[in-house]
């Protein structure tokens, strides 16, 4: 199976789009590929924390796909209620809350997801409160947005002293390729000359 990052490659992004639930609010996100979306959910879904949680489990694959396959259009709380929770129509939501409410522990272990398994992950699905649209969201992009939406010099200097280390980290990266590079083709060399 491939990893998340053999599967980052741009391929057919796609536009995601959050609402409220009354519809008025539309915010572009950023273009992911569907690929690494699905590669995200595949992750999230094998995890020990939703592993044990069927219902949950069929909850997030519903609305991720319906998201990647829609935009999120058609993600409502009747839909949800019919499709994933297998209630009869006529089905009344202001009648049986089983939406929100699963879509309440949906957040909450998504949240124990990432806050454990998920640390490292390089996408991240999430629900706002008082949507069923999920966001997807690069690690690196929510790190970035934590600092620069706080008003504070200290955290701006703290961000610029982050991306300071990580240039540093990619340059010392970057010499230890060549040189591992330059290594590998004179041992070749070295090889052809033996034979």
């Amino acid at each position: 199976m491939k990893t998340l990052k053999e599967l980052q490659p741009t391929l057919s992004p796609i536009d995601t789009r959050s609402n409220s639930l009354d519809g008025r609010e539309r915010q572009k996100v950023e273009n992911i590929s569907e690929t690494t979306v699905r590669a995200q959910l595949a992750c999230i879904l094998q995890s020990s924390i939703f592993v044990q949680s069927a219902r949950l489990s069929r909850f997030l694959h519903f609305i991720v796909e319906n998201t990647l396959n829609n935009s999120g259009d058609s993600i409502k709380e009747y839909v949800i209620g019919i499709e994933v929770y297998d209630r009869k129509p006529p089905y009344h939501p202001s009648q049986d809350s089983i939406v929100r409410t699963e879509a309440r522990r949906l957040r909450g272990k998504l949240k124990e997801y990432y806050d454990s398994e998920g640390k490292r992950d390089p996408i991240l699905i999430y629900l706002r409160t008082g949507s069923y649209v999920p966001i997807f969201r690069s690690n690196d992009l929510l790190v970035i947005e934590k600092y620069a939406t706080t008003d504070s010099e200290f955290s701006d200097a703290t961000l610029q002293h982050k991306i300071q280390l990580l240039e540093q980290e990619q340059e010392s990266l970057s010499r230890l390729i060549v040189e591992l590079l330059w290594k590998n083709q004179s041992l070749r060399e070295l090889n052809k000359l033996e034979h």
